[in-house]
């Protein structure tokens, strides 16, 4: 049964899916058939154009780790490599949390180290490039639309190696009233994906981009014609709604918890650590209430049986939220 014939007293109204959904954004980049749209949009990011431009890409196999927050298994949404053996992992992340750089970081040291086989030379190593689109800004003193962090002097700020590469493709940075250049278009297209992939024309600044109007046409497409994967897109988007709601009500209640603190301590240690505490406390409990949203919503509109559900739900028990649990297993009626 399709989300439109939820009985209408208990219908929550559905989001809106954008280009930034990582079951639309790995469908449409990640795909081996398409990778020239990853290749375009690599350069487009990076704003690398004639010979310092890639010329081609192979997509391999994303790498999996544990993290630590949820302690769950994580995949990093792509991972390609270029024909002189540059490895770049791209991936989106919406919601900031304290151990957001950490975690590139150790995705990045990942690829970098597992490039050469026991006994090999160290000279062999090849540049790897992270390159995260996000929906805040990574570091509140470097508001740009594109952030780029490598090794460099500490001194000087001369550039020591290209080994290392970090970029942040920040989209509440970017500047409307100028559309022009090709970096400014795709993130046009990411931060406004939810209303361009629902509405039935591509914004007429887009057209010169072939490969994103491509692959806004594809998302277009799949999201009416492949209802499992519209229906695991909509759930990511459901729970990543959750997720940076309730992380913003923690945080308010951290800022507030922290300032008392750090009035009693007379330090700003104590603002800070209740910050942290309160940002991870909202995720932890965004990611579980986010589940069993979307546990409810299938039960509701039939496509999931009330014995599934509840065992599914009696799962995420012992999570340090049993009281959230139980409130939801009470309305599987």
């Amino acid at each position: 049964m399709s989300p439109e014939k939820i009985p209408k007293p208990e219908q929550e109204e559905l989001p809106k899916i954008g280009l930034t959904n990582n079951v639309i954004f790995r469908h449409v980049f990640a795909s081996r058939e398409r990778k020239g749209w990853l290749l375009a949009l690599i350069n487009a990011l990076l704003e690398l154009v004639g010979t310092d431009a890639f010329e081609q890409l192979e997509i391999i196999d994303s790498i999996q780790s544990r993290e630590h927050l949820q302690d769950r298994d994580a995949v990093v949404d792509i991972i390609a490599v270029d024909g002189h053996g540059t490895q770049i992992h791209v991936e989106v992340q919406l919601i900031n949390h304290p151990g957001f750089v950490a975690r590139i970081l150790y995705y990045w040291a990942k690829l970098y180290s597992r490039q050469l086989n026991q006994a090999e030379p160290f000279a062999q190593l090849r540049p790897t490039i992270s390159l995260v689109i996000t929906d805040f800004y990574v570091s509140e003193d470097e508001q740009r639309l594109h952030a780029h962090w490598g090794l460099s002097c500490r001194h000087t700020k001369e550039p020591r190696s290209n080994l290392l590469a970090l970029h942040f493709i920040q989209l509440p940075a970017l500047n409307e009233q100028d559309l022009k250049s090709r970096i400014k278009k795709w993130v046009y297209a990411f931060r406004h994906g939810r209303e361009i992939l629902d509405s039935k024309e591509i914004p007429a600044l887009l057209l010169d981009e072939k490969e994103l109007v491509m692959a806004i046409e594809e998302a277009k497409k799949v999201l009416v014609t492949d209802e499992d994967l519209r229906q695991r897109a909509l759930s990511q988007e459901m729970m990543m709604r959750t997720q940076i709601s309730i992380v913003a009500e923690n945080v308010e209640v951290a800022l507030k918890r922290g300032r008392q603190e750090g009035r009693q301590e007379g330090k700003q240690e104590g603002l800070q650590q209740g910050l942290q505490q309160g940002l991870q406390q909202g995720l932890q409990r965004g990611e579980l209430e986010g589940k069993l949203k979307i546990l409810l919503m299938l039960f509701r509109n039939g496509s999931l049986p009330k014995e599934a559900a509840e065992e599914q739900m009696r799962s995420l028990l012992g999570q340090n939220y049993d009281e959230l649990v139980q409130s939801f297993l009470g309305q599987l009626q």
